[in-house]
């Protein structure tokens, strides 16, 4: 256990009620409730990654590499799909998509776009969507950990066989279910 030391604080009198009647509601002591609030205080969760916690160094999402290849998507290799590996808690995500747009990321960006490539096939030189099209996806920057130009898929279906999570996935039943319910608006959802 740590070493506690004493303190005491003037506050007004209706702060030190409705904190009591917080700490009551929460289930603990005033002492309790106020030293939780003062670390949330002193450890606030960064409004750019959404971390809680201070790390010695910025992730890769935020590195000058990863900015570059950005640039790369929205100038030369505009269109090209690509992969990002993320670490979203401790579940390790891989994603298929390419920008919905070229526009350069603005600085201080804590968040990307991607239009997720669900069910595409390449045909010759032109991508071809059977019955499927794309669906945004929104990543924090915190969490990307790798990224790769993947023209075809291929590191993106190797990734989840060695045991990536499908990022794509949840976008890919989301519209499933819109086109099901378009073909049978009377369905009922389960």
């Amino acid at each position: 256990m740590t070493e506690t030391a004493p303190m005491t604080l003037r506050i007004d009198a209706d702060l030190k009620h409705a904190a009591e009647r917080a700490a009551a509601a929460a289930g603990t002591t005033l002492t309790d409730y106020v030293t939780n609030a003062m670390k949330q205080a002193t450890n606030p969760v960064c409004s750019t990654c959404g971390r809680s916690s201070p790390s010695a160094t910025l992730g890769p999402g935020f590195s000058d590499a990863f900015l570059e290849f950005y640039t790369q998507l929205c100038g030369p290799a505009v269109n090209s799909p690509f992969v990002l590996f993320t670490l979203e808690g401790a579940a390790l995500k891989v994603y298929w998509g390419r920008l919905p747009s070229s526009k350069p990321l603005e600085p201080g960006a804590g968040v990307i776009m991607i239009d997720a490539l669900l069910n595409w096939e390449r045909i010759d030189q032109n991508w071809v969507v059977p019955g499927k099209e794309t669906h945004p996806i929104p990543i924090p920057r915190g969490v990307i950990q790798g990224w790769k130009y993947d023209l075809e898929g291929r590191l993106y279906a190797a990734q989840r066989t060695l045991g990536y999570m499908d990022g794509n996935e949840p976008a890919r039943r989301a519209l499933d279910a819109m086109i099901a319910e378009r073909m049978d608006p009377g369905r009922r959802r389960r």
